[in-house]
């Protein structure tokens, strides 16, 4: 299960990537900031302890898009924390 959620994390990822990439210099580099943080997210999330339990990876797995999720926990919180415990707390809320 661990694995599946890695394919669909790196594919998330690489949609998204994808998706930024094919419009202009400028919407680009306006996305700077969130291109940074989804990356950061991805790391985290492919990285993250797998002591969860099978029951968050099966929430995490039912998700539409696991990183945007992510993402918009985070940008609901304060951005002081780092990052990695902003993923943990996120995962944990599941």
């Amino acid at each position: 299960m661990k694995r599946e959620l890695e394919e669909k994390i790196k594919f998330e990822w690489e949609k998204f990537y994808l998706d930024c990439m094919r419009t202009s210099k400028e919407n680009i580099f306006t996305k700077s900031q969130e291109i940074t943080i989804k990356r950061e997210i991805k790391s985290c999330l492919i990285e993250m302890d797998t002591s969860y339990g099978k029951l968050v990876l099966q929430k995490m797995l039912g998700l539409e898009n696991i990183i945007e999720a992510c993402y918009r926990y985070i940008l609901e919180l304060d951005l002081k924390n780092p990052l990695k415990m902003q993923v943990c707390s996120w995962v944990k809320s599941l």
